[in-house]
């Protein structure tokens, strides 16, 4: 006997949107860990932009063919969609659980044979006169003008269960023009019926009319752009906690969202990036957030609240749009504590400028996530985010000069960790030997710092593929840029940069009076260092970032100060299969088959390329953000290699789960974790690096005065300069911020008299 192949369950969407369309109604896809209508892109689920040019437009077949195929994909419809010439789809919702409340409304309404249920209450759908402007109460919505619906057979993302038709008919078996209709008188016994109900007037509401300019710009797409050019006059109204100002935008904490980690909102990291012309996104999610979705998800408010809000804060009023007043009290952020992760008892130290990798992103499949356990587990001092740099530099060296990415890129990466001094730093700089030395790859050692160019070159052609562990990185970087430093010591910069870019290709040397030029075949150096924010960005010049010499550098920075434990292993102990699997991939490598010899890279060297495999539109897509982007040109330097970086580390995660073949999921991780970096260090260069001495005084008192929640008194900030500055000088570049707007002064009388207090603020936008 066989036995018949499984076959894969149809989505909700799959089961249902063929007969919907049939009936005259616009159905949407919904992701099945929301209610709202979603697009699952590069495995995973993203919000769907414009979704309400379906409303009198609805999808093709194939587009909808395509949405029946995204998994789990739930089903909804949008409100609002044309039955007749003179009426229009409408639902009411009830949300309560009040049945004396349900009974009251439901007696005010005509009867409805086509309901569902979610969790609560329930919805009944009508029709309504075309320009029916809906409401919302605490009990009640009536969905009219492009809204949208979640119906069944779609499964409820709190519940887990199937919303269920609770009616005798369902949309699936009724066509709109059949759906009973609400006349105006209906709708206005109604409304008064819920005034009653909520003792509250319902808001006269204005419609929002939606418009497709002939050059395929929509009125959101419009507010959108224009929303992301003027951050400052919406953004720090949505009372987002811990907002605070950078170089290009803001940072946040993403409060609607339950934490990755589970801690309280006063405990998060600040992982929510909105920057101009770039849009937001949270890095605790990988969710990207256009300035609506913004709105409504700060402040829990729908698509029309949220247009009608965001309108009013940027003073558009263009032609087909109504823009009524909208006053919406944003919530209060939650008051800041000191915290500590109770598990890996890792301390958050200045809450406001912790500024941590998403923990999500420190957690890899494969070989890759294996070491990263390893070097966790044998430190006094865990940390995730240090490991993991440690760790790519690793297996992006053990594959070095023998594997390529997709893109022809090579693996070998500079990565510079910042963190404080008590975090742990010392630990993964040490692990890099051990594992090699224990998978006897220790020939790929580099040294732990250059003392001149010539010195670079030397140990490239003695050894052009290994990683160097670099301690202290800030001081040897000043060193190179330092007044005094030789001509040989400041050209070790340029040598760096040239050994980064090259992939699979050959490098010619310098030649001295006493030293001929030679050939380097294919260098490939890997570098993992670490510092202090201070000392590393204190090392680098204006001139650093034009020339691309710090947009090379993959940075991962934490605040964590860690509390001592005792190690998982004993340290520096490396098991034998983790060994055993180092060794193995190395070997793998490095062994060549024929049909490998006939696709050269480059100069002709041979090697292994990886191919695509959901992983390319990732890619692509990110490249289109790249260029968006570099639209700026003080941003466009940060970002100029961050497409290069996230290929490279794609392709690391992709060989260290033993494939040859970049995912989806490679390729989000990879983009995830360049696109933070270059927005971190977009951030902090633009808080640390100085053309001068003035402006680096000015960048170190705005440090301060940021560090301490964008306040502080005159008192304290002389005492966090420390005698640093003189009085004549700190009061000249005070006088200056002041003058430029950059911070304001508040001057208060103590009740108890004496001297007046001088409290300074950092201007927000």
């Amino acid at each position: 006997m066989t036995m018949a192949a499984d076959v894969p369950t149809m989505s909700p969407f799959a089961q249902a949107y063929e007969r919907l369309v049939a009936n005259g109604y616009s159905a949407l896809p919904i992701s099945p860990m929301s209610k709202a209508p979603s697009e699952y892109r590069g495995g995973k689920w993203r919000p769907m932009h414009e979704w309400q040019r379906f409303r009198d437009a609805p999808a093709t077949g194939f587009i909808m063919r395509a949405w029946a195929s995204w998994p789990g994909c739930n089903v909804g419809i949008v409100t609002g969609t044309r039955a007749n010439a003179s009426h229009m789809v409408a639902c009411v919702d009830f949300d309560t659980d009040d049945p004396d409340a349900i009974l009251e409304m439901q007696r005010s309404l005509p009867s409805s044979l086509v309901m569902k249920r979610g969790k609560r209450g329930h919805s009944a759908f009508y029709l309504v006169p075309n320009g029916t402007v809906g409401f919302r109460t605490t009990i009640v919505e009536l969905l009219t003008d492009t809204r949208q619906t979640v119906i069944p057979p779609s499964i409820h993302p709190d519940t887990g269960r199937p919303y269920q038709w609770t009616g005798a008919a369902t949309l699936l078996d009724t066509p709109a023009a059949q759906l009973p209709v609400l006349s105006e008188d209906d709708i206005a016994r109604f409304r008064d019926t819920v005034e009653a109900l909520t003792q509250k007037p319902i808001p006269v509401a204005l419609p929002v009319v939606v418009q497709f300019p002939e050059d395929g710009e929509t009125v959101w797409r419009r507010l959108n752009n224009v929303a992301f050019a003027n951050l400052e006059a919406w953004v720090p109204e949505l009372g987002l906690p811990k907002l605070r100002k950078t170089q290009h935008g803001y940072q946040a904490v993403a409060h609607w969202r339950q934490s990755t980690t589970g801690r309280a909102i006063a405990q998060r990291n600040p992982n929510l990036s909105i920057m101009t012309h770039q849009g937001a996104r949270d890095f605790g999610s990988g969710s990207s957030y256009t300035a609506l979705d913004l709105v409504q998800s700060a402040l829990d408010v729908d698509l029309d609240t949220a247009f009608k809000w965001l309108s009013g804060r940027l003073g558009m009023a263009e032609e087909g749009i109504v823009i009524p007043p909208v006053q919406i009290e944003a919530p209060a952020p939650p008051a800041e504590t000191p915290a500590h992760d109770p598990e890996t008892g890792e301390i958050v130290a200045d809450a406001d400028e912790t500024d941590e990798l998403p923990g999500r992103l420190t957690h890899v499949p494969g070989l890759l996530g294996d070491v990263i356990n390893w070097i966790v587990d044998g430190a006094r001092r865990p940390n995730r985010t240090l490991a993991l740099g440690s760790a790519l530099t690793i297996i992006g060296t053990l594959v070095g000069q023998a594997i390529a990415g997709p893109t022809g890129s090579a693996s070998h990466l500079y990565v510079v960790a910042l963190a404080p001094s008590g975090a742990g730093k010392d630990h993964p700089l040490q692990s890099i030997s051990r594992i090699l030395k224990a998978s006897n790859n220790g020939n790929l050692i580099g040294p732990s710092e250059f003392i001149s160019m010539p010195a670079v070159i030397k140990f490239l052609c003695r050894k052009p593929l290994s990683v160097c562990a670099m301690d202290e990185i800030g001081a040897f970087l000043k060193r190179l840029v330092h007044p005094r430093a030789s001509a040989y010591e400041k050209a070790i910069s340029k040598v760096l940069r040239s050994v980064w870019g090259i992939n699979f290709e050959s490098m010619m040397t310098p030649e001295w009076a006493s030293v001929a030029a030679t050939e380097i075949d294919n260098p490939a150096l890997s570098i993992y260092g670490v510092s202090t924010p201070a000392e590393f960005f204190a090392a680098l010049e204006g001139d650093d970032v034009v020339n691309g010499f710090l947009n090379r550098w993959l940075l991962l920075t934490t605040s964590r100060k860690v509390r001592d434990r005792d190690p998982v292993h004993t340290h520096g102990h490396v098991p034998p299969e983790l060994a055993l699997a180092m060794a193995r991939l190395r070997n793998e490598a490095n062994a060549l088959s024929d049909a490998d010899r006939s696709a050269p890279i480059g100069d002709g060297r041979a090697v292994k390329r990886m191919v695509w495999n959901g992983g390319r539109p990732i890619y692509e897509a990110l490249l289109q953000d790249i260029e968006r982007v570099s639209r700026d040109d003080d941003a466009a330097p940060f970002y100029a290699r961050t497409g290069e970086m996230a290929v490279r580390l794609a392709a690391i995660r992709t060989v260290g789960r033993g494939s040859m073949m970049v995912s989806a999921d490679d390729m989000s991780w990879g983009r995830d974790i360049a696109w933070w970096s270059a927005n971190r260090m977009a951030d902090l260069a633009g808080s640390y690096i100085a053309e001068n001495d003035t402006q680096r005084l000015h960048n170190r008192v705005m440090r301060i005065i940021c560090g301490r929640g964008g306040r502080v008194s005159h008192r304290d900030l002389v005492r966090a300069l420390n005698g640093s500055v003189t009085s004549r000088g700190l009061k000249d570049i005070v006088d200056q911020m002041l003058a430029s707007g950059d911070v304001l002064a508040h001057k208060s009388i103590p009740s108890a008299g004496g001297p007046p207090t001088i409290t300074y603020e950092v201007r927000q936008g």
